[in-house]
């Protein structure tokens, strides 16, 4: 795997960084690539990841896809505090398991 930074964002008056970051994973035979989109927040002194998105081959990964569509990019870091939207994601996923 090779990982690349391809954009960080700093807002720190407000907290958190966004990162877009590239992997090129190699395989014996072939390989692909995956985006992946964090917010790191500090919260209390603490780095810690808030959101992650990832995409593979151009689309969102399985869970992103289904749950929460396609995202340009993610930019709430409090997201999952949201409590009314993860029983949603919840629920969808409760869903898609039967």
């Amino acid at each position: 795997m090779n990982f690349g930074l391809k954009d960080i964002e700093w807002h720190l008056n407000e907290g958190y960084a966004f990162i877009d970051m590239t992997v090129d994973v190699k395989q014996d035979v072939g390989g692909f690539g995956e985006l992946h989109q964090f917010i790191i927040s500090n919260r209390e002194e603490k780095l810690s990841i808030s959101d992650w998105y990832s995409k593979s081959a151009g689309n969102a990964s399985y869970l992103d896809g289904i749950v929460r569509g396609e995202i340009s990019k993610i930019d709430d870091p409090n997201i999952w505090n949201d409590k009314e939207w993860v029983d949603v994601i919840f629920a969808i996923i409760a869903e898609r398991q039967h």
